[in-house]
């Protein structure tokens, strides 16, 4: 590749100036009136320091949120609002995605308020890696596209202040694509190692007499139908198999939205968590039993 045609393609177009100049607008107006809306900002500030250089999407076809394996540069701020046990969790997150050619790295943060603690800390951090070796558009095959991928979280603050999970997770995991006549499905297959690293959720668990970290298998069945333009669906279905001190749950996760602007999408996600007890599946007692996260999605 020439130098030239990288400083080209590196440039920020003036649509991105335009985003990245509204977006800052908007969140320093945040800052001077809020210390807990300053700490997020500053990760959305390095979020899209890091993600509008990548103006160009890695796609060429049409965008589509709904298809896991479609790479596209995006910067997708958004609020998030948990409920676990008996408190609710609200916070800002800051997600970010580059795509290259065949792959696409992810990274997210976020900053939130438990509501039964009244402490107000960073989120889990997740980063993301995925590659896409395969890829076939023709009608008449079995497998449209076939990528696999890693995702790691990392607990950045203290479990006391009921915002962090506690747990280090390592989820590699292998996916395929098929499309269908009314759609697309993409089912995703997950191995999860998670480690209780925070001293105070390890004395908790030991307490219970609970293992500290445990692994499982996890399959989504994204279902992805087609809607006429601009909006977009996906429904996924998700069963967990405890492995190794792990037991058994699901969830269902609907995640959809509707393109604003040609590369801007207003996005809502929400997730019911099920876990198993007494043999068969009931709402989560103790931990997560459901969130709603409400995003902008800008691609580039």
């Amino acid at each position: 590749m020439k130098v030239a045609d990288y400083v080209e393609g590196a440039m920020i177009n003036k649509e991105s100036r335009k985003v990245f100049r509204l977006t800052m607008r908007y969140f320093k107006l945040i800052v001077k009136h809020t210390r807990y809306f300053q700490k997020a900002s500053c990760l959305v500030y390095v979020c899209l320091l890091l993600v509008v250089p990548f103006h160009v999407s890695a796609a060429d076809n049409k965008i589509d949120p709904s298809n896991p394996t479609q790479l596209n540069t995006s910067f997708n701020p958004g609020f998030d609002y948990r409920k676990v046990g008996d408190a609710t969790v609200k916070s800002l997150i800051a997600e970010a995605q580059v795509a290259g050619p065949g792959f696409l790295l992810l990274a997210e943060l976020g900053y939130g308020e438990n509501s039964k603690t009244g402490k107000s800390d960073w989120r889990d951090t997740r980063v993301r890696f995925f590659h896409l070796p395969y890829e076939n558009d023709s009608s008449d095959a079995l497998v449209n596209a076939f990528g696999w991928s890693v995702d790691v979280f990392v607990p950045m603050s203290e479990y006391k202040n009921g915002v962090s999970g506690g747990y280090r997770i390592i989820s590699p995991g292998i996916i395929t694509a098929h499309n269908l006549s009314w759609g697309s499905l993409y089912p995703n297959l997950i191995y999860n190692f998670s480690e209780a690293i925070d001293d105070d959720l390890k004395n908790q668990l030991n307490n219970q007499g609970e293992s500290t970290d445990n692994e499982s298998v996890r399959l989504d069945f994204n279902i992805s139908p087609k809607l006429p333009d601009p909006w977009y669906l996906m429904i996924v279905p998700a069963y967990t198999w405890g492995v190794r001190d792990a037991s058994d749950s699901a969830y269902l996760r609907l995640f959809g939205g509707r393109f604003m602007t040609e590369k801007g999408a207003i996005n809502l996600e929400t997730q019911y968590n099920l876990e198993k007890r007494d043999g068969s599946l009931k709402s989560v007692d103790q931990g997560e039993k459901y969130y709603v996260r409400l995003s902008w999605y800008q691609y580039f």
